[in-house]
């Protein structure tokens, strides 16, 4: 039984090409400027996702 191939079309707002260089590059600022400002916060944080993501890849 051959496969079709399927075309999955992505909004122009997610593609690459959309992104600002600018908007990105305020975006790692900001993240730069929360992490040392608050740098538990930022563990907490990291650590929670990881908790999160490790549940869900255990849980497949």
């Amino acid at each position: 039984m051959p496969h079709e191939t399927t075309e999955v079309r992505v909004p122009s707002m997610y593609s690459a090409e959309a992104l600002n260089k600018q908007s990105v590059s305020s975006l790692a600022e900001r993240i730069a400027s929360i992490a040392t400002a608050k740098p538990a916060a930022c563990l907490i944080g990291a650590l929670t996702t990881g908790v999160i993501i490790g549940w869900l890849v255990k849980r497949r």
